[in-house]
C-alpha cells in the first residue's frame, strides 16, 4: 500500500507537469517521436552490431534510453555510412542493411497504434514466467560504511523485474501517447503472482515505467520513471546498470546529439543529461536524493567518450549526519574538479559521490572489434594516487568481436569487472547507492572481481542463440580507515578480519525467436555459489518471456 500511495502521488505530479508541457509545446512533425525507447530494448543491440562495422558520430551506446527521434536520426546516419562504404565486404554490408531495416521497421511499426491528426496512442505488452531455485543474498558491509542491498544470480539487466526463489508470473502492458513531436507520456503497470519455495503465495502491483516528456528547441525535460543505463556493459554498468527498478526522476538534457559552437566543435557530437531522483522513504536516510549528470561526446566516428558523476545527497535530518549544505554548495559538489580546487578549511562530507565515465573504441577493419572501458572513483585524492585508482576505483574492461559469416553473425563478448573496496557503501547514507534493495550500479557490490564470456549466433535480426558463462568473487573481509592528520592527511585502509570469499559460477543458454506477432525469449541457467573452503549449492533458472512486438520501441 505504501508503494501504491507513493506512486499515486507521483502520478498526480506527472499529470500536472504534463498539462504544463502541453501548454507550451507544439509541433507539426511526426507524432510520438518524443517518447523514449526503453534501455532494455533489442534496438540498441542491433545498432551496436551495425556501428561496429560502420561507425558514425553521434551514436552513444553508453547512455540509454534515447528518444525515438534520436534513434531515427541514428538510423539515417548509419544508412548513409553503409551506402558510402567501399564496395568490398558485400556480405558485411548486406548484414548491416538487414539489421538496420529491422530497426527501421520496428520504429515504423503501426501495430497497436492509433493516430488522429498529430496525436498517436499505442499499446504493447510483455509477459514473463520466471522460475528459479536461487536464494537472494544480502550483501555484507565490509566496515567502511553500510549498504542495504540484495543480490540474486539472475537479476542482471532485468531493470527490476521480479526475481524470486520460486515461481513468479508477471504481466506488464505498456501504453504511450504522443502529441506532435514535442510531448509524450508512457506508462507500464505490472502485476505479478508468485509461489515461493519456502511456502506461501504473494502478489505485487507496481509501475515499472511511468513518465511524461516534453521537448522544446532540442531540450528535453522528463518527469517520472524510465529505464536507464549509464555505461557500456550489458552485464553491470558501473553508474546505472539496469539491476534496480527504474528511478523516479526529473531528467533534463539534449533530445538529440548536438555540435557545440566555437572551439568546442572539436569534441564532435555531444549529448548532455542531468538527473535528480528521490530514492524513496525506505532509504536510510529517508528520501535521500540521487543527483548526477553525464556528458557524452564523439570526437571521431570510431570513438565515444562519456564523463559521469552521481551523488547521494539530502534526505532525513542532515544536521544529525553532518550533511547540511546550501544549494550552491550541492551544485558545486557535482563538479569534482571545481570542488577539488575550491579552498576548504574543513572536511565536508555532504554527499556520497561517484565520478568517472566510459569509452568505446571501434576497429571496423578488425572485423568490427569493439573495445570499451568504464571507470568509477569513489573518493579521489591527489595525495594518494595509487590508492585512489586501486582501492577506491572500479574498473570494467570489455571486448566485443562480431564475425559476419555467410549465413549469419557470430559475436564473442568478454568482460572483466573489478569493483573498489568501499564502492556503493557510505556511513551517512546508510542504504548505500541502492533503490528498493537493489544496487543501482554494478550488481557485484563492493570489493569484487568477475569475468564474463558469451557467444551469440544470430541467423537473422530476430532469431538468435546465446551461451554465456560467468565467474564472480566478492571479498567480505572487514576494513577500517584511518588518517594521521586533519583533512584526511595520511589516509589509508587497514584490513581488520580475513573472511572467506563469496564465489559464484554461472552458465546460461538463451534463445530468441520471432513469432508471427511478437517474439519469444527463453533462458535456462545454472549457478553454483559457495564460500571459499565451504561446500556449495546448486541453483537453476527457467525464464520464458513473450512480447507483443519483436523489438520494443516505446
Amino acid at each position: 500500500m505504501a508503494i501504491a500511495d507513493s506512486w499515486g502521488r507521483q502520478l498526480k505530479q506527472l499529470r500536472r507537469w504534463a498539462a504544463g508541457v502541453l501548454l507550451v509545446t507544439g509541433g507539426q512533425v511526426r507524432a510520438q517521436s518524443a517518447a523514449t525507447v526503453p534501455a532494455s530494448s533489442d534496438v540498441y543491440e542491433r545498432l551496436e552490431s551495425v556501428s561496429a562495422h560502420f561507425p558514425v558520430r553521434g551514436l552513444f551506446l553508453g547512455e540509454r534510453s534515447l528518444s525515438r527521434r534520436e534513434l531515427e536520426r541514428v538510423v539515417a546516419a548509419l544508412s548513409r555510412a553503409i551506402e558510402s562504404a567501399p564496395a568490398r565486404g558485400a556480405a558485411r554490408r548486406a548484414w548491416a542493411r538487414q539489421e538496420l531495416d529491422a530497426v527501421a521497421a520496428a520504429l515504423g511499426d503501426a501495430r497497436g497504434m492509433t493516430r488522429t491528426g498529430l496525436t498517436r496512442v499505442g499499446i504493447a505488452w510483455r509477459a514473463d514466467f520466471f522460475r528459479s531455485h536461487a536464494r537472494p543474498e544480502r550483501i555484507e558491509s565490509n566496515g567502511l560504511g553500510s549498504i542495504d542491498a540484495v543480490t540474486h544470480p539472475f537479476t542482471a539487466d532485468r531493470h527490476g523485474f521480479p526475481t524470486v526463489d520460486g515461481t513468479i508470473a508477471t504481466l506488464a502492458p505498456t501504453g504511450v501517447a504522443g502529441w506532435g513531436h514535442s510531448a509524450a507520456m508512457a506508462v507500464q503497470p505490472a502485476a505479478s503472482l508468485a509461489a515461493m519455495h519456502d511456502g506461501g503465495w504473494t502478489s505485487e502491483r507496481f509501475f515499472h515505467r511511468a513518465y511524461a516528456r516534453g521537448v522544446l528547441f532540442n531540450v528535453a525535460m522528463q518527469l517520472g520513471a524510465d529505464e536507464l543505463r549509464w555505461g557500456q556493459s550489458p552485464h553491470g554498468a558501473l553508474f546505472i546498470s539496469g539491476n534496480a527498478m527504474p528511478l523516479p526522476a526529473l531528467i533534463l538534457g539534449t533530445d538529440t546529439a548536438i555540435v557545440l559552437p566555437w572551439w568546442f566543435r572539436r569534441v564532435g557530437s555531444v549529448r548532455m543529461t542531468a538527473l535528480l531522483s528521490d530514492l524513496g522513504g525506505m532509504q536510510d536516510p529517508p528520501h535521500a536524493r540521487l543527483a548526477g549528470w553525464q556528458v557524452s561526446m564523439a570526437p571521431w566516428t570510431r570513438f565515444e567518450l562519456g564523463v559521469s558523476v552521481l551523488a547521494q545527497t539530502g534526505g532525513g535530518d542532515c544536521a544529525s549526519r553532518g550533511t547540511c549544505a546550501t544549494l550552491f554548495r550541492r551544485i558545486v559538489d557535482l563538479f569534482p574538479i571545481i570542488d577539488a580546487l575550491a579552498p576548504q578549511h574543513a572536511d565536508l562530507q555532504i554527499s556520497n559521490k561517484l565520478a568517472g565515465g566510459n569509452l568505446r573504441l571501434r576497429f571496423p577493419e578488425l572485423s568490427g572489434l569493439d573495445f570499451y572501458y568504464e571507470l568509477q572513483i569513489d573518493d579521489f585524492d591527489g595525495r594518494r594516487l595509487r590508492s585512489s585508482f586501486v582501492d577506491d576505483a572500479a574498473h570494467l574492461l570489455g571486448l566485443r568481436l562480431p564475425l559476419v559469416l555467410s549465413d549469419g553473425q557470430l559475436t564473442w563478448r568478454a568482460e572483466w569487472h573489478r569493483t573498489s573496496l568501499r564502492l556503493y557503501e557510505h556511513s551517512q547514507f546508510r542504504s548505500g547507492v541502492t533503490y528498493r534493495d537493489r544496487l543501482i550500479g554494478n550488481p557485484l557490490g563492493p570489493h569484487a572481481v568477475a569475468g564474463y564470456l558469451s557467444a551469440t549466433w544470430q541467423s537473422s535480426p530476430f532469431n538468435s542463440i546465446e551461451i554465456a558463462a560467468a565467474e564472480e568473487q566478492r571479498d567480505p573481509s572487514v576494513y577500517r580507515a584511518e588518517a594521521t592528520g586533519p583533512r584526511d592527511t595520511g589516509f589509508r585502509f587497514i584490513r581488520v578480519t580475513e573472511l572467506p570469499d563469496h564465489r559464484r559460477r554461472r552458465v546460461t543458454a538463451s534463445l530468441e525467436r520471432a513469432l508471427p506477432a511478437g517474439s519469444l525469449h527463453f533462458t535456462v541457467g545454472y549457478s553454483r555459489p559457495w564460500r571459499t573452503g565451504q561446500p556449495g549449492r546448486d541453483e537453476w533458472l527457467v525464464l520464458l518471456s513473450l512480447r507483443s512486438h519483436r523489438m520494443s520501441t516505446f
